[in-house]
């Protein structure tokens, strides 16, 4: 593959390679270049590099291939020169100095090594020019959303190897970029470097630099290959967490391990402990949904991952009304952003709870990582927090006409669509046609008409003061479901440690679309579970079996009904 002499546009059909260390993330094509566009070194959802091209007299190198290694931590780029001008006796022909780009991320700073080898017969002299910008755009303008005004770009700072580009936004906050080189090239200004470096046949030259927020010491190969160390160092450790699967087949294999070092790479250690961030580039950034989804998913192999998302979300919890932010006391948050724009309220995402599942999520999961772990003191830790939770669930219940949780923004500028999938155009009419009106239901959170408590049941029983105590009248009298069953798992977790206890309510009607049988078992480190499957027919027999007891419980489910349960306890 050439990509020599394309213009941008071509060249944005390259493939894009991405790297992330904490909050910062590049985004750059093939070549190793950022060319603007939605390219871009990003950190808190600020772009501090908007344009690093790297041209040989004045000419962009030609393709051989790039990768990102296996564990995410470093890209390498493959290329080779054009056709170069005489600065000596001879011109360069093509193809004959190949250049390699080495770049990773670490502590916020991207470091990067060019190396050079001359593999044409005769000595050469090779022009590098090394293009650069940061137009410190918030991570929203980069994605198309327009602004009234912007911050001042202040005047760069240019000494003999390093130049620094800042800017004060509106938030008043001073946001740098500094690009260092380890060797004073020939000429610097505020958007260029230019070398001339001395190529003997057969020889190699490698230049170094680095580009961050801050810091003083001058780049050097030492420098890298520490960084370089440190990095690989923290990712096999990251790797290292929890439970490992292997096999004898080659391609599972690979695919396991991709995948436990994608979700590495974006598993980012905060002050609460380990969040997986929901993607790069865009939503490099505390999602509650994700991340919780995440956590269940990774519950059986890492629940350390389940512990740091329920503590960050915990802190995080709403505890006011803002129609903006689509928060009301107790939801658990959906969104969270560091830029600019988010600071001053621009947009609504500086802490943003636009979701209607993320906290009875939230609930579950507590509930279901206490029952893989036994770690009832963290669900104590946040005990608190899911009982506001609870509250929020219980209040949008009573609101609601439709048996279901449903939603409406607050303001414009929040998400009109608060379920899994929230693009604007994510729900739609059977004609494709968008709905319209203030009021979206959400079809997936179903809620009984009446709860079932067999008092003479052991540990059946202990649900009913504590479904009570939730939802704030008798179960016997209540006269709709007002909190998702996972409470009362949690609860009787901590209150019944060794007892398996199942709630079951009988919902309004099947939602449209959902299979017609479900079946999910739930186990218990101790070997406990409770199986159920309800099949849609005319009238259904089906039981569930309480562990350790034995016991089995009959049950009888019409047609258009269905039995929901919680966890064992």
């Amino acid at each position: 593959m050439s990509a020599a002499g394309l213009p941008n546009a071509a060249r944005g059909l390259l493939p894009r390679f991405t790297l992330k260390d904490g909050d910062t993330f590049l985004l750059a094509d093939a070549l190793g270049d950022i060319q603007g566009s939605n390219d871009g070194l990003f950190s808190n959802d600020t772009r501090m590099l908007s344009r690093l091209e790297l041209e040989l007299a004045g000419r962009q190198p030609s393709l051989l291939g790039a990768a990102v290694s296996q564990d995410n931590t470093l890209f390498t780029a493959h290329l080779t020169n054009q056709p170069l001008p005489a600065l000596g006796e001879r011109a360069i022909p093509k193809e004959v100095i190949h250049i390699e780009r080495n770049r990773f991320l670490w502590k916020s700073r991207l470091y990067e090594r060019v190396r050079l080898t001359n593999f044409s017969g005769e000595a050469a002299q090779v022009p590098l020019r090394l293009c650069f910008a940061a137009d410190f755009a918030d991570i929203f303008e980069v994605q198309g959303l327009a602004r009234k005004q912007r911050g001042t770009s202040l005047e760069p700072e240019v000494s003999e190897t390093s130049v620094r580009l800042s800017y004060r936004g509106l938030d008043r906050k001073l946001r740098s970029t500094a690009v260092r080189f380890g060797t004073a090239p020939d000429v610097l200004s505020s958007q260029e470097a230019c070398f001339t470096l001395d190529l003997p046949r057969g020889d190699v030259a490698e230049l170094y630099f680095e580009i961050g927020a801050n810091g003083t010491s001058c780049p050097s190969a030492e420098r890298f290959e520490a960084g370089l160390r440190s990095l690989s160092t923290s990712m096999q450790h990251r790797l290292r967490q929890g439970a490992h699967i292997s096999s004898s087949g080659r391609l599972f294999e690979e695919w396991v391990q991709r995948s436990r070092a994608d979700l590495a790479l974006l598993t980012t250690a905060l002050a609460t402990g380990p969040y997986p961030y929901a993607g790069i580039p865009w939503f490099a950034t505390q999602f509650g949904r994700d991340a919780i989804i995440t956590a269940l998913q990774m519950l059986w192999l890492d629940p350390g991952i389940a512990a740091g998302v329920l503590r960050f979300l915990a802190s995080t919890q709403a505890d006011q009304d803002s129609a903006f932010r689509d928060s009301e006391p107790g939801k658990i948050l959906h969104e969270m952003r560091r830029g600019e724009m988010a600071a001053l309220d621009e947009v609504p995402f500086r802490r943003y709870y636009g979701s209607v599942d993320t906290t009875p999520l939230f609930v579950m999961l507590a509930g279901a990582y206490e029952e893989r772990t036994g770690d009832a003191a963290l669900v104590a830790e946040i005990w608190e927090n899911l009982l506001a939770a609870m509250s929020w669930i219980e209040h949008r219940l009573d609101a609601s006409d439709s048996g279901f949780l449903d939603y409406a923004r607050g303001a414009t500028s929040g998400l009109a669509n608060q379920g899994w999938k929230d693009s604007h155009d994510s729900i739609s009419h059977a004609d494709g046609s968008l709905p319209r009106g203030s009021r979206w239901r959400h079809s997936r959170l179903s809620v009984a008409n009446r709860t079932e408590v067999w008092p003479g049941v052991p540990g059946l029983s202990s649900c009913a003061p504590l479904l009570s105590s939730a939802s704030g009248s008798s179960p016997s009298a209540t006269t709709r479901w007002r909190s998702m069953v996972m409470a009362s798992a949690v609860q009787c977790a901590l209150r019944t440690p060794d007892t398996c206890c199942t709630a079951v309510c009988r919902a309004q009607s099947t939602p449209r679309g959902w299979p017609n049988s479900f079946f999910r078992p739930t186990s218990r480190r101790d070997g406990a579970s409770a199986h159920s499957r309800i099949a849609r027919r005319a009238t259904t027999p089906c039981h569930i079996t309480m562990a350790p007891s034995g016991l089995t419980i009959p049950l009888c489910v019409r047609r258009g009904s269905r039995a929901t349960w919680g966890a064992t306890a």
